[in-house]
């Protein structure tokens, strides 16, 4: 699949063998735990815009005509439609003071998503022409990041299961059926950082494009790491 760049089998368990009383009689059985990790390109950017309102040579420039001209800037230099930009937060505060006192600064925070590193550089290197105060990459993920996490955790289970066989089969024994299966541990990683991507970038900021121009495959060349690890108890035949 275009979108996995590796796929992994990491198995490190504890072993142990348990006897469970139960109405029959007792029930003898082995304990594992059973590892799985994955490697996938993110096809998904989040990025957070702030807007501010400022005055320049006697001109204030509002959060209306701000956000207006950066909606606009969003739909046809990078392609996305504004119905996609959604506001992250409005100052209550600020808004009650604009209704007292005009000369209230407003700002406003949005949330772009984007699947292009080229999108992302595009939008930083019009900071200052779009009057952007600040802006920064929030998350990277991906848009089947659901259905890799359960067939990561399937995968944990199926190596939990592998491990008891042979360990059974070392001891003339066989592998019978589950008996309980518990997640235990888990994570979602990005080049060793849990879901946060440094680089804030400040209106009238040095920017430098080559945070992002690592290669357009993987948007700036990131990954995301996936691993599981669950705890199987199974019977002992």
């Amino acid at each position: 699949m275009k979108n996995i760049l590796l796929f992994l089998f990491s198995i490190v368990f504890t072993t142990s063998l348990l006897a469970q009383n139960t109405s029959n009689g007792t029930v003898r059985s082995i304990k594992v735990m059973g590892n799985a990790e994955m490697e996938i390109i993110p096809d998904e950017i989040y990025v957070s815009v702030t807007l501010r309102e400022f005055t320049r040579e006697k001109k204030k420039y509002t959060i209306e005509e701000l956000e207006a001209a950066f909606v606009n800037f969003v739909e046809k230099e990078t392609g996305i439609s504004r119905k996609e930009i959604k506001m992250e937060s409005m100052d209550a505060s600020f808004v009650a003071m604009r209704r007292r006192d005009k000369d209230a600064v407003l700002q406003n925070s949005y949330e772009i998503k984007y699947s292009k590193a080229s999108q992302v550089n595009t939008l930083f290197a019009a900071m200052d022409s779009l009057n952007i105060n600040r802006a920064y990459v929030i998350r990277y993920s991906h848009s089947k990041m659901e259905e890799f996490k359960k067939q990561i955790k399937i995968n944990a289970i199926k190596a939990g299961k592998e491990k008891a066989t042979y360990m059974l089969e070392a001891i003339g024994s066989k592998c019978g059926n589950p008996l309980t299966i518990n997640e235990t541990t888990g994570y979602v990683m990005l080049e060793n950082q849990l879901n946060r991507v440094p680089g804030v970038y400040q209106s009238n900021s040095s920017y430098k494009e080559s945070s992002f121009d690592k290669g357009e495959e993987t948007i700036g060349g990131k990954t995301i790491k996936l691993r599981y690890e669950v705890e199987c108890t199974f019977e002992i035949l």
